[in-house]
């Protein structure tokens, strides 16, 4: 018997929508060649409303940009539960681009996905 009902799973998911104010563009690359192994461009799979939220710095966790050494700032996004998101996606969020290293897309009886990410440009 589950935990919990379908109805009150249900009420769960609404109540996890009412707090995704933004929306996501997921980008998912397309591959080329005679076997796929050419990368191509990516492309908009789909949107989802979501919330993003940062995660403090790791130690230890340095990358070598624009000149200089800085640490990887990592940022969660919380998304509807049925959202199609990969760790290879991408994530364009308020004219920002994201890389997807992680999604927590295999739990049962979750209310939403989270995606961990981390920005592609310098702001």
């Amino acid at each position: 018997m589950p935990i919990l009902s379908a109805a009150q799973l249900s009420k769960l998911y609404a109540l996890q929508d009412l707090a995704m104010p933004g929306t996501a563009v997921i980008q998912r690359q397309t591959l080329s060649g005679d076997y796929g192994a050419e990368a191509g461009p990516w492309v908009a799979v789909g949107t989802a409303s979501c919330r993003m939220g940062n995660v403090d710095p790791k130690p230890g966790r340095e990358t070598y940009a624009g000149g200089q050494v800085t640490a990887v700032v990592e940022y969660i996004y919380t998304m509807p539960v049925d959202t199609d998101v990969v760790a290879s996606d991408r994530i364009l969020y308020a004219s920002r681009l994201f890389e997807v290293t992680s999604v927590n897309n295999d739990s049962t009886r979750k209310t939403a996905i989270r995606a961990v990410t981390v920005s592609l440009d310098s702001r």
